[in-house]
């Protein structure tokens, strides 16, 4: 009928953010129950002609006749985001839920049903991608863009399995001593046509098609393999770091995966730091605790790298056992100069301080920054102004040369 008559139609995809960590904080009949609550605002609340479907687990599909005007259809789609942002009173709790919203049109994005949901998944991944609780337009780049990603999830198992991937070393400083006491391992894809592929676009890929578990377990054994023959190499006997995504605590054991691999490598325990990101904090699931204390009491030690860039609430840090904190480059970058990032970096020094934590300092890059943040009591510093992250040959090598050094003091 669309067809013969030349109506506009939009196609809504709606997925809902973070649904995941509902259902993990307060379970799955609140999970549900939600969910239920969203379907009948979809379906009663928007004084419009309407048709509502859910299409997956939390995916929405929402189908608006007689669209013409696309200015008031965006308008209209935006008072949808707010009205789901409302909060929703379920069994005793207030739980808050924003979604990410990709549109298409019919006749100007497909002709058929198929086509028209896939723009708008398309559009909706956009959505999530410029920081989830907006709303995407369906365009022509975003299928090209859609075509590169799927070419690249192809080419990412395809490293996995031929072993493209490899690991770079960026050395952490002592502040006192200028010595090499640790090193960063920071994963790195060189594509046979393609050349090096950033991690900012093959990481977040991985962890959304669920291979960031394979790649993560390599990389930690990788490390540990490595950095465990560092003690034979070089007198200074520098620990190693290593990044875990939060997807790996929900889908893995991580304290039996790290035991395992330091019995296989023989790397001692207080040499391995583990590196992770105040969002696997901030939704204080008890699995979650578990998890890092069964760690701490192997004897890794665990970082919160990026401090400072995720969530206001600092309750975190006095509930999960972290041994240090990582100030994100964004406040070292203005230092000596800007004088609310040297509020920034005090305050944080004071925080970790007070809670005996140490500090690591990233993106040190002058010698002004370094000296500030020693005054400050910055014990570590991680940037170019010492050295870029290395092969782990080069970083063997530069580790020999300090040895050489300490041999002739």
């Amino acid at each position: 009928m669309a067809k013969k008559n030349q109506n506009h139609i939009a196609v809504l995809f709606i997925d809902i953010d973070r649904f995941k960590s509902v259902n993990d904080t307060l379970g799955h009949t609140v999970g549900d129950q939600l969910l239920q609550d969203i379907a009948k605002r979809l379906t009663f609340n928007l004084q419009k002609p309407n048709t509502v479907a859910r299409f997956g687990g939390d995916e929405f599909i929402v189908i608006l006749p007689d669209e013409d005007n696309l200015h008031r259809l965006e308008n209209y789609v935006l008072s949808i985001l707010k009205h789901l942002e409302t909060p929703y009173n379920l069994n005793g709790h207030k739980v808050f839920a924003s979604a990410s919203i990709g549109v298409s049109v019919y006749p100007y994005d497909g002709d058929d049903t198929e086509t028209l949901l896939r723009k708008a998944d398309n559009a909706m991944h956009k959505a999530k991608e410029k920081g989830r609780n907006n709303v995407q337009f369906f365009t022509m780049e975003m299928d090209i863009e859609a075509q590169r990603r799927q070419e690249l999830e192809q080419d990412l198992h395809k490293a996995i399995a031929k072993k493209q991937l490899s690991l770079n070393y960026q050395p952490i400083i002592d502040a006192q001593t200028g010595m090499i006491v640790s090193a960063e391992a920071l994963v790195r894809w060189k594509h046979p046509k393609k050349g090096f592929i950033s991690p900012d676009d093959f990481i977040p890929l991985a962890e959304e098609v669920g291979i960031i578990t394979s790649i993560g377990e390599w990389v930690l054994r990788e490390a540990c393999k490595t950095a465990s023959h560092w003690t034979a190499e070089a007198g200074s006997i520098p620990s190693v770091s290593v990044n875990l995504s939060s997807i790996q605590f929900q889908k893995q054991d991580i304290p039996t995966l790290v035991k395992n691999v330091l019995l296989e490598t023989g790397l001692p325990a207080r040499r391995l730091t583990l590196e992770i990101t105040e969002s696997l904090l901030v939704n204080d699931d008890h699995n979650t605790l578990k998890q890092l204390q069964q760690i701490r009491s192997l004897g890794v030690g665990l970082s919160i790298d990026d401090f400072g860039t995720g969530y206001s609430s600092l309750s975190y840090l006095k509930k999960f056992p972290v041994s240090t904190l990582k100030i994100d480059r964004s406040f070292i970058t203005g230092l000596p100069k800007n004088t609310e990032d040297k509020a920034l970096v005090s305050a944080i020094m004071g925080i970790a301080r007070s809670l005996s934590l140490s500090v690591v300092a990233e993106g040190v890059e002058t010698q002004e920054q370094a000296d500030l943040l020693t005054k400050e009591g910055c014990q570590r510093f991680q940037g170019y102004l010492f050295s870029k992250p290395l092969p782990r040959l080069e970083f063997e090598t530069l580790l020999q040369r300090q040895e050489k050094k300490i041999n002739v003091l």
